[in-house]
């Protein structure tokens, strides 16, 4: 009886290790996912304002640029919470 109950406890070992590694790959994928967006959107937002300020003037494309990000926050509150 004991080396079966040795066995199941060094499967749940091994499935908790692979478990934990998948999980792992998972995150370090995500956070560079992550990384990469928030780079591209820094690049874009600086192209947008620099078409804003060149069309429109200094004063109002930063103004256009907050709002757009505060709507898009906003937005995303919002889904979450309908989501509760």
């Amino acid at each position: 009886m004991l080396p079966l109950i040795e066995a199941i406890a060094a499967l749940g070992t091994t499935l908790f290790a692979n478990a934990a590694r998948r999980a792992a790959a998972r995150v370090a994928g995500l956070l560079l996912a992550a990384s990469l967006l928030l780079a591209s959107l820094g690049f874009f937002s600086l192209a947008g304002y620099r078409a804003l300020a060149q069309a429109i003037g200094d004063i109002y494309a930063p103004l256009i640029i907050g709002g757009a990000y505060l709507i898009a926050a906003l937005t995303a509150l919002l889904i979450v919470q309908s989501r509760r």
